[in-house]
């Protein structure tokens, strides 16, 4: 004697629920997916409004420059840091605790659905309540490496120790590499993984840089939202290609 379940059964004891489980899971995709984009929106509006701040300007300029971001101040420093719309929720993440090697072939299938980990540090240092330095640091996952550019605007020719001279044109603005090391942070807040490595990008911009060398700062907005993931440090700073050329580093 055989037993046949009623179609009628496996439909609403399987392709119902596997049904349900699909949608849910496309509208999440959804939601994270329009969260990724208009954090990228966000965060290249500061960006516009940030690399346009000026030294001896009020530090309320820095203060509506990053709004929406949450600023903290530590004595003469004010700082704030923006991260991609789907890594905001915490509680998801925590959620999918994984360990590292686990969690860093999740976070690379992330990326490739748009899901990309990016932060991006605003910060400026305060003199009697104008701005006297003007400092960002951003962090983008690659296509196939971590990729950061950090700049800094200041008064005065640069400190040789941090920023050491390299060739011609440095005594106005200082270009140079850096390699990063994995480290703990960003996806690693939520107890997912530690950054990967990769190579980035600083610059030392000076009252002395001419307009070629200020628009080298400007960071690519479209790393900040690509399904397929800026390849090298070059597609992150497009802008420094045509410095690093005139002084013959490339």
């Amino acid at each position: 004697m055989s037993w046949h379940v009623p179609k009628s059964k496996v439909g609403k004891y399987v392709v119902l629920p596997v049904a349900i489980g699909v949608a849910a899971m496309l509208v999440l995709y959804l939601i994270l997916l329009a969260a990724e984009a208009y954090s990228a929106v966000q965060a290249s509006r500061i960006l516009n409004r940030v690399e346009a701040l000026r030294l001896g300007s009020p530090v309320s300029d820095f203060e509506r420059a990053v709004r929406p971001c949450k600023i903290e101040r530590e004595d003469a420093k004010f700082s704030c840091i923006l991260t991609a719309g789907p890594f905001r929720f915490h509680a998801i993440w925590t959620l999918l605790w994984l360990p590292e090697d686990w969690a860093l072939r999740v976070q690379n299938l992330l990326g490739h659905p748009g899901l990309r980990y990016w932060d991006i540090i605003f910060s400026v240092c305060v003199l009697d309540g104008a701005i006297d330095r003007v400092w960002t640091r951003a962090y983008v996952v690659g296509k196939d490496r971590a990729l950061e550019a950090t700049w800094d605007f200041s008064d005065g020719p640069p400190d040789p120790w941090v920023f050491p001279p390299q060739g011609a044109g440095d005594h106005r603005t200082v270009i140079g590499w850096y390699n990063i090391t994995n480290l703990p942070g960003g996806l690693g807040l939520y107890n997912i993984t530690s950054l990967p490595g990769g190579q980035g990008f600083w610059i030392h911009a000076t009252c002395a840089s001419n307009e070629k060398e200020l628009r080298a700062r400007r960071i690519n907005r479209k790393c900040l939202f690509s399904f397929r993931g800026c390849g090298g440090l070059y597609e992150l700073l497009p802008d420094v290609v045509p410095v690093l050329k005139e002084r013959n580093r490339m």
